[in-house]
């Protein structure tokens, strides 16, 4: 018969399922923290955060071995399966939430007015980082899923003249708070056109999303065309 020293100590797989839950999360966390505020490259990022999903799951199946083992023969415990058990579904609660949106979403991430000469990358293209996306736009496959994702993307066309459409498109972006890495004027020749280059960083996880806006035009209107990959 077991006394009551033997409950006292909660079994290794209870305490295994609570310990990898808390790994999980301080892998998660610092893999965000460190991409968003100390630079982290993407991809070892996103190599965190799926190995932290892999240790929620993982913390799953040992809570529910863990918990039959308690059932039936007994054992403390409870409490760590528990917890580990929340800690795991928090993690996973984020990428399933995330599930709806990225099932309604065209699988593009290089969207463009002009599709069929969209706008160049020249400077983000010599900074983008090792392992990052292409800056070659993709071609017709991605046009034509664009065109039926997002028919209302057209290029804007302004009755101001070309250099006072690119300084309201340098404003706008000021605006929008993104950091311009290239400011070309339109030349004195008409359809000379500029370019603005800039990097738009997301709030809360510091995704870079590249931006080029293209103005062209003569004296009295001028085209605004924009690729965002």
């Amino acid at each position: 018969m077991r006394n009551k020293h033997d409950f006292e100590q909660p079994t290794a797989l209870a305490v295994w399922t609570s310990r990898v839950a808390v790994f999980s999360a301080c892998i998660l966390v610092a893999g965000l923290v460190l991409h968003r505020l100390f630079a982290m490259p993407t991809p070892i990022m996103l190599n965190l955060v799926g190995f932290s999903f892999a240790g929620a799951v993982m913390t799953l199946l040992l809570g529910f071995v863990a918990s039959i083992f308690i059932w039936r023969k007994g054992g403390d415990g409870v409490a760590r399966i528990v917890l580990g058990a929340g800690i795991a579904l928090s993690i996973l609660a984020w990428p399933a939430s995330a599930v709806p949106t990225m099932m309604s979403l065209p699988r593009i991430n290089d969207v463009t007015t002009h599709p069929e000469q969209p706008p160049p990358f020249v400077e983000v293209a010599r900074t983008r980082p090792e392992g990052a996306n292409t800056t070659t736009y993709p071609g017709e496959a991605f046009a034509q899923v664009q065109k039926v994702a997002y028919p209302d993307l057209m290029p804007l066309v302004i009755r101001r003249s070309a250099s006072e459409t690119f300084e309201v498109a340098v404003q706008a972006i000021h605006r929008l708070e993104m950091s311009i890495v290239r400011e070309v004027p339109p030349g004195k020749i008409e359809q000379q056109p500029g370019y603005i280059e800039a990097i738009d960083k997301t709030l809360l996880l510091g995704f870079e999303d590249d931006v080029v806006v293209r103005v062209y035009g003569t004296g009295r209107a001028a085209r605004i065309d924009v690729r965002s990959a």
